[in-house]
């Protein structure tokens, strides 16, 4: 079953066809604001941004693969 939040973050991973490098931030916190309600923390944007390092940010296929990681994360997937 496909919950409404894995659908929000893979049309999020796919939202803009073109991003600057200075927006990857904005559209991590977009991801992360969607998938658990809060901003990433300078840890896990500084992770994020290490695994973008020496990739094309316009590669759609990378950002539905955060999106996967995010959906994946016991964050997401239990309640506190």
């Amino acid at each position: 079953m496909i919950s409404l939040c894995e659908t929000l973050l893979v049309v999020e991973s796919k939202r803009q066809q073109h991003v600057p490098r200075h927006a990857a931030k904005q559209r991590i916190a977009r991801m992360y604001q969607t998938a658990f309600a809060r901003p990433p923390s300078e840890s896990e944007t500084a992770a994020v941004l290490a695994f973008l390092a020496g990739r094309d940010n316009n590669d759609q296929g990378i950002w539905a693969d955060l999106a996967h990681v995010l959906i994946n994360s016991k964050e997401f997937i239990y309640i506190n």
